[in-house]
């Protein structure tokens, strides 16, 4: 593809710059090829970050050198090397008033430039892209994305003087020198920018880099990560935008607009509006700019960047802008609330909270005068609906005057730089445009308070200097954990709001009930309530009507006609898809009594609206569910023909441990139950690409035949029960749900790899109390600190729709953040309520579901909350169940206090260890069980692949205050040894 060299102001060099295109073009035709990649709209659209004209306080004046050549009388070559649109127009408007052309180079026309790679960039310098890109301009200006323009940076580290870009670089840094690079190329590759940005400012001999920012925050970001504090000049945007205005309504101009975005991502300001009944115009993606903004009452922002040109733009047009304050701007970030891009760096800048005065234009002093600021949305909400004028301080008129001011000593900051490199420039044709005292002197970032100092060991010093990063952003990690805790469920709802908009709209997708039927938590648990209630037995003698009344089949039936010309739901639509998981139990359990009571006049009626809400709920909420082997939710439920057996879900990982497992189960434990051992495929996420891609089967061929041969083993492929599964649960361990659902027996008993069983399963399961009465089998963990139980109190509706066993959990008071251990389950399937509960499991591990359910707090992502989804699906809808009331214990040897941990039964008997190292010489040397009485506190703490014994737990007798210490001897010690004697050969 041609190179796009392209005079976009005035005809006087017009020919000059195509002979010099048409030159680049005959000196290498392989220079600019064809991208490989097509122009990004993320990046495309995301507005640059503006500065301004005011001296940052954390950096050091430089004084000006007085130049001691005169002045060449040659205009300068510019060439803008850049994608955006709004800092190219910004560029154009300032050479035009010094009377000077500017040439436009796009990158996209560059293969790789969106992620311009240390080796894409050596490739290009090496094939002469640098020296040839500059080689007919004096200025070469790489704006806004900084590593777009990596290679003709990397050139000037060139030994090679044919390879270097011979114009002087001037970067405008608009939104971080380094955007884009860790998320898209990883940390090494981002290193090696710093490294070289290092090498050229602190130690190479050659031309250097000329830095502006328009906004302070860019100088301070590279002095963080290259440890160089070069001359800063801070040239805020001229605020002008050539966009006319349009014309709105009189009515119109009465509401405050509001942006449904906060850049590229969904802002939840809109739906925090609504719910708080806040009128707002909500802005459509071409609302006609600036002067459009100015004839509303005001304009409403959730800051996404530390400046936006849109910012100055508006200001410079009189727009009146509310915006949060500090405190609140604070309080909405840690929440996670809204999408702040440069959060972490930003809060480098502070202790506790980020310096907003300092480093985001929204909030310096200069500017703070022309804003109004509100500290809650109950705040907002009176500022708005109050009849007093917002704008007191009469920004309308004054705030264009005082843009005014900041857009000359752009203009002129830009000149005197020009003039610095020795050409003769001025600014509207004014001789003294450019003379010291009319625009700020240059200034340098101090370097952060780290204790690092970068030496001849390059590598070492940049990874001291990675860890410090890591270091900072564990204490935001830690500041936002504490901001969790008190959101609130408007919070939470607005959260919600901006997750599920961030997936690929569509308008087949569901995005929600209507407003009225939001609040109908009572009526739905009420429902669910009474069907559970029902004696199976007695069920053909039930009155209907004292079960579903009237209305409440008329409220179901009413919600799922509402949202039936949906094709499927947003996945992070959680509230949503809990009404729609009730209301699936519901007419599920209805439709079979229906069945069994006699027909009476009217009930065809009741069935019919049933009907329509059972399949418009299914489809909703579990589209996978009937895609492939189960075609109907009848088929699903009579394929589950064997009354009880064993699931296991491993990969090539687990199978020695599965295969030794089986074989003790048969010759130890006597165990004869079935046993399916699921795998998940062999479809393996592309990190780079980010897509799936068909790999290797997660469980060879080899370890299938040799499962199969076993009597009463089979293997499954879960990708044959559900369509396109890669997509619902990428990982073996999150795909442990789907398999029970999918699983041939009705009584379904999961057993983790690394479970070594110290009794029968079958036995445990019959003998259990909580299964016979429940159908359900789960124990506790240990209880870890950080727990939060506010996401699932929000997910359930409220606290008062939890269920007694769910209120008293450590969970939900906030005792543990966790509640279930997962390694050994048990789920009776025949029981409506159960299956339900597994299907909701399914969803809360679902792909792109998981990471922002279960709870927000807790990353489920890592695993380590995957078994709390299925006591949460259980008390979603409404399925009785009891999670066993003895605590863990941990077994351990005379020498140490660490160990495997240990389960017992309800009568207090050790029934399996969870030991992830199955090392039997270690194993064997297990000697004392310590029970633990009271699990309300933390006698236990996580190290390595153990838990350990708290010091300084002991009572004064030397025993551990509230754990109980047995022997593990006799029996339990004896199938311990005839497990290790069971071979994988």
């Amino acid at each position: 593809m041609q190179a796009v060299v392209r005079s976009v102001r005035g005809n006087r060099f017009r020919r000059l710059f195509t002979l010099a295109a048409i030159g680049l073009l005959l000196l290498s035709t392989n220079l600019f090829v064809v991208p490989l990649i097509s122009k990004d709209p993320s990046k495309q659209t995301h507005i640059p970050s503006p500065g301004g004209s005011f001296r940052p306080s954390l950096a050091t004046n430089v004084e000006s050198v007085p130049k001691t050549k005169p002045l060449s009388t040659k205009t300068p070559r510019i060439l803008y090397y850049n994608t955006h649109a709004g800092t190219k127009s910004n560029m154009e408007y300032i050479t035009g008033r010094l009377g000077l052309n500017l040439s436009h180079f796009n990158p996209d026309t560059v293969q790789g430039a969106w992620e311009m790679t240390q080796e894409r960039a050596e490739e290009l310098v090496a094939e002469k892209f640098a020296a040839s890109t500059c080689q007919n301009y004096d200025i070469v200006i790489i704006a806004d994305t900084f590593p777009h323009g990596r290679a003709l940076v990397q050139s000037l580290l060139s030994d090679n003087p044919e390879l270097k870009c011979g114009a002087q670089i001037v970067a405008e840094l608009t939104n971080r020198f380094d955007w884009g690079l860790e998320h898209n190329r990883g940390l090494w590759d981002t290193m090696q920018l710093h490294k070289a940005l290092w090498r050229i400012e602190s130690k190479s001999k050659g031309p250097k880099i000329l830095w502006t920012e328009n906004n302070p925050l860019e100088s301070r970001h590279l002095a963080d990560f290259t440890w160089t504090t070069p001359e800063f000049r801070l040239l805020r945007p001229v605020g002008f935008s050539p966009v006319p205005a349009l014309e709105i309504s009189e009515k119109e101009s009465k509401l405050v607009a509001v942006y449904p975005a906060d850049g590229m991502t969904p802002s939840p300001l809109t739906y925090i509006l609504e719910k708080l009944g806040i009128p707002h115009k909500v802005l459509p993606k071409h609302y006609g700019g600036p002067k459009t903004l100015a004839k509303y009452r005001a304009y409403m922002e959730l800051p996404y960047q530390v400046s936006t040109m849109k910012l100055y733009e508006n200001l410079a047009a009189g727009v009146v802008m509310l915006f949060p304050s500090k405190a609140f701007m604070t309080e909405l970030v840690l929440k996670d609330i809204m999408f702040f891009y440069p959060a972490l760096t930003m809060f480098r800048t502070g202790k506790d909270e980020p310096d907003w005065e300092r480093f985001m234009d929204y909030y310096h002093p200069d500017l703070a005068p022309y804003f109004y600021y509100f500290d809650s949305f109950e705040h907002l909400r009176e500022i708005i609906l109050s009849p007093n004028p917002i704008d007191t301080n009469n920004v309308r008129m004054e705030g264009p005057k005082y843009y005014e001011g900041i857009r000359n000593k752009t203009v002129r900051g830009w000149a005197h730089l020009i003039n610095e490199l020795g050409f003769q420039v001025t600014a509207d044709g004014e001789a003294d445009s450019v003379h010291a005292g009319t625009v700020d002197a240059p200034y340098r970032p101090h370097l952060p308070n780290a204790g690092i100092q970068v030496t001849s060991k390059l590598d070492e010093s940049f990874n001291r200097l990675h860890d410090w990063k890591m270091a900072e952003e564990q204490r935001f990690s830690e500041i936002r954990q504490k901001m969790y805790k008190s959101l609130t469920f408007l919070e939470l709802s607005a959260l919600q709001y901006r997750l599920w908009m961030e997936e690929a709209p569509s308008k087949r997708t569901m995005t929600g009930f209507l407003p009225k039927f939001e609040a109908v938590d009572a009526q739905l648990v009420d429902m669910m309530n009474r069907i559970e209630a029902i004696p199976s037995k007695n069920a053909s003698q039930v009155d209907l009507g004292l079960i579903l009344k009237p209305d409440s089949i008329d409220l179901i039936n009413d919600m799922t006609r509402s949202v039936g010309g949906f094709g499927r739901l947003y996945r992070k639509q959680y509230r949503s898809f809990a009404h729609l998981a009730r209301i699936l139990r519901i007419t599920h359990s209805a439709l079979k009594l229906v069945k069994k009571l006699d027909r009476e006049s009217g009930m065809t009626s009741v069935e019919e609206k049933l009907n329509v809400s059972f399949k418009g709920s299914k489809q909703l909420a579990y589209p996978w569910l009937l895609s492939k082997m189960f075609k109907t939710f009848s088929s699903l439920t009579e394929s589950y023909s064997i009354d009880r057996g064993i699931v296991f879900v491993i990969e090539d990982s687990g199978y020695d441990k599965v295969l030794r497992t089986i074989r003790h189960l048969r010759k130890n434990l006597g165990c004869t139950l079935p046993i399916e051992v699921f795998y998940n495929g062999d479809y393996h996420f592309d990190d780079v690409h980010g897509k799936f891609r068909k790999g290797d089967i997660r469980l060879k061929e080899e370890s299938r035949q040799t499962l199969d041969s076993m009597p009463g083993v089979i293997t499954r492929d879960i990708h044959h029960a559900f369509d396109m599964f890669w997509e619902q649960a990428d990982t073996t361990e999150h795909s442990k749900s789907y398999a029970l659902v999918a699983s041939k027996f009705k009584q379904v008993i999961y057993v983790q790899e690394d479970q070594i069983l110290l009794a029968n399963p079958d036995k445990i399961i019959t003998d259990s109390t909580a299964f016979q009465n429940h159908g359900v089998f789960l124990q506790k963990a240990h209880a870890q600190e950080g727990g939060n139980g506010l996401w699932v109190k929000w997910f359930l509706g409220g606290e008062e729709f939890a269920s007694s066993e769910t209120q008293q959990s450590r969970y939900f008071r906030n005792k543990s953040r966790n509640e279930v251990d997962g390694g050994f389950m048990a789920f009776d399937k025949a029981r409506d309520g159960v299956l339900h509960g597994l299907l909701v499991a399914c969803q809360l591990n679902r792909n792109k579901v998981r990471d922002g359910s279960i709870d927000w707090f807790l990353d489920v992502n890592s695993g380590k909350g995957e078994a709390d989804a299925y006591w949460i699906g259980l008390e979603l809808v409404r399925a009785p169940f009891q999670i066993l009331a003895t605590p863990p214990g941990i077994a351990h040897s005379k020498s140490t206090t660490c160990g495997p941990t240990v389960f017992f039964d309800e009568s207090g008997a050790p029934i399996r260890l969870n030991s992830k190292l199955w090392d039997w010489p270690k194993l064997f040397e297990l000697t004392i069980l310590e029970k633990m009485k009271d699990d309300s506190r933390y006698g236990f703490l996580e190290k390595d692949l153990y838990f350990c014994i708290q010091k300084g737990k002991t009572s004064g007798s030397g025993v551990l205050d509230g754990i109980e210490s047995i022997s593990f001897q006799g029996k339990t010690k004896d199938v311990l040894v005839q497990m290790s004697k069971v071979g994988t050969k």
